[in-house]
Formats: C-alpha cells, sequence, structure tokens
C-alpha cells in the first residue's frame, strides 16, 4: 500500500463512503490530550494540499500559535509522505488555509456567520472544510447553537469538523455511543471516538451518517507521521 493512501482524506473518503460531506458536522471524542485536534488539523492540511479552501477556527489560542501547529503538523507529513519540495507545499497550504481566533468569550455561531460572510464577499474565501478547535463543551452547549452550527454548515455549503472531551466516567451506550452527544446525535452526521493504545490511537467510528458503522475497521492515527493507518 503506498504512504499516499494514508493521507488521511483518503482514509476517511473510504471509511465515510465519500467524506463527511458539505453542509454536515462531524465529532472526533476521547479524553484530554489524546489528538483531537492533531486529527483535525491533518485532516485540514490533506484538503488544503489539494487545493481547496479550509479554516482554522480555534477559541482561546492565537493566530501565531496556530499557525506554528499547523506548520509542524505538515512537516511531519511532508517527511511521511516523502515530499521533495516542501516549500512549495507549504506555500500552496498556506494560500489555501485561513486563520481565524475567537479570545475572551468572544466565539459565538453569529460571530463565525459573520467571518464567513465576509470572507467570502470580501477575500474571494469560500472554505469548503472548518474545523473548530475547543468549542464546543458538549456538557454546557445548547441544541440551539448545535442547529446554529448545522444551518451555517448549510448555508456555506461546507463541512464542519469538531471535537468533544470525554472523560473516565463518560457513560456510552450499547451500540458505543457517548452519552454527551446523545441530546445532538440527530445533528451529527459523524462522530469518531478516539482510544489510545500503545503507539497510537485507534479510531473507532460511532456513527457513519445514516448506516452503522462498517466492520472490520482498523484504523489508528500514528502521531509520529500525522497519518492515517489500516492494521
Amino acid at each position: 500500500m503506498s504512504v499516499d493512501t494514508n493521507r488521511p482524506l483518503r482514509v476517511l473518503d473510504k471509511v465515510l463512503q465519500g467524506g463527511l460531506g458539505k453542509g454536515n458536522l462531524g465529532v472526533l471524542c476521547s479524553r484530554h490530550g489524546t489528538g483531537k485536534v492533531a486529527i483535525l488539523t491533518s485532516i485540514a492540511i490533506d484538503k488544503a494540499m489539494d487545493d481547496h479552501q479550509v479554516l482554522h477556527v480555534t477559541v482561546g489560542d492565537s493566530v501565531s500559535d496556530v499557525r506554528a501547529f499547523r506548520d509542524e503538523v505538515l512537516e511531519e507529513i511532508a517527511q511521511s509522505l516523502d515530499i521533495q519540495d516542501r516549500a512549495a507545499t507549504l506555500t500552496s497550504v498556506e494560500r489555501h488555509s485561513r486563520i481565524h481566533t475567537y479570545r475572551g468569550g468572544t466565539f459565538s455561531i453569529d460571530r463565525l456567520r459573520q467571518t464567513l460572510t465576509f470572507a467570502r464577499e470580501h477575500a474571494e474565501f469560500a472554505p469548503e472544510l472548518v474545523e473548530v478547535a475547543h468549542w464546543p463543551d458538549f456538557e454546557t452547549v445548547s441544541r440551539a447553537e448545535l442547529e446554529g452550527l448545522k444551518s451555517l454548515a448549510v448555508d456555506f455549503n461546507c463541512e464542519i469538523w469538531l471535537t468533544a472531551q470525554t472523560r473516565r466516567d463518560t457513560e456510552w451506550d450499547a451500540s458505543g455511543f457517548p452519552n454527551i452527544l446523545a441530546p445532538f446525535e440527530d445533528l451529527l452526521s459523524v462522530v469518531i471516538a478516539l482510544e489510545p493504545q500503545a503507539r497510537h490511537m485507534h479510531l473507532r467510528f460511532a456513527k457513519t451518517h445514516d448506516r452503522k458503522p462498517a466492520s472490520g475497521i482498523h484504523l489508528y492515527f500514528d502521531p509520529r507521521t500525522m497519518l492515517l493507518r489500516w492494521r
């Protein structure tokens, strides 16, 4: 199997039979410090590498922090894929990416809508993928906020990836779906649970659109290469 087939989008498109899809919300869930943001960043980078526009949204971090982390992930991906002209790749990713941060409690769905509207109307930038780091807290977020985000994904014809933090005492139903996401299950198209193992993160697909996850999927994220791999 070629290394290129382990690129995040290639893998997710195969498992999800076409990917998350525009107008949909996807969630990566796991306990704190297990690589959720790194995986989201690698997915966004992969999209930008294919000349699609992406928006990195973060709540609490600075633009310089987000850019430094993105470039670190990109460097790992470039090494893993043995990309020769890394400067050109970085330039291409930079050209197709934007970073927007919200600090001091300034984030809201209305503000994100304003950001996307301004980018589309004044900067000719209409992201196909939006990744949101550090929001929401699914234990406190309202259904109205998630409905607003879903509407935003539809209105701007983009897919939106989120993270959810589980805890040691998080309950899971018989099908492996976390209780903290249960009130919003109908709004979420894809839910992926990350399960730490020895040197990698196993990805378990708790929901894949309206279908049950396919059996026999042995997929993991390697933090050393920033790639998804089959086992």
